[in-house]
């Protein structure tokens, strides 16, 4: 069986010059969209490797982001317990005002604080409950309620009095 016209390779002519069997124009267009080809797969390979890099970067800090949770009253725990984690790689949510460790707001700005919260954990893929002493308070469990109620992973840092 006979190849149709257009997979026919072209054939040597007169000086070398490449000529389609199929219209018996010389090749030079052809060889254009080769180069093109080529430089279109380098660029391809480029974008892999680039992905590939990206992807590694992402795998390094084990594809986890943790939201710290806890009494604001333990705020040098959770400022260790950030540090730990943030140097094994995991990028770290938590708590930026005090409440109970000094920082004066209003109830009004307490109440979009809790929701920020809430909206840390529902960016994290786990929860770090930092609680000394097993100490867990009332915001405290309802953001433990609120992230299992996600599907997150709740640690502690040390095991929750019942």
């Amino acid at each position: 069986m006979r190849r149709p016209t257009w997979l026919r390779r072209p054939t040597r002519a007169r000086g070398h010059a490449l000529i389609c069997d199929a219209c018996r124009v010389r090749d030079n267009t052809i060889h254009v969209q080769r180069g093109q080809l080529v430089a279109l797969r380098r660029q391809v390979a480029d974008l892999q490797t680039a992905a590939h890099e990206v992807a590694a970067a992402l795998g390094r800090r084990t594809g986890r982001i943790v939201t710290i949770c806890g009494s604001t009253r333990f705020r040098d725990a959770m400022a260790s317990v950030n540090r730990q984690l943030t140097l094994a790689g995991y990028i770290v949510l938590a708590p930026g005002v005090f409440v109970h460790d000094g920082d004066q707001v209003s109830d009004d700005a307490k109440a979009r604080l809790d929701r920020l919260h809430l909206a840390k954990i529902d960016l994290a893929d786990c929860v770090y409950v930092v609680n000394p002493g097993g100490y867990v308070g009332d915001s405290t469990r309802r953001e433990i309620e609120y992230a299992a109620s996600t599907g997150k992973t709740v640690w502690f840092l040390t095991e929750a009095r019942s």
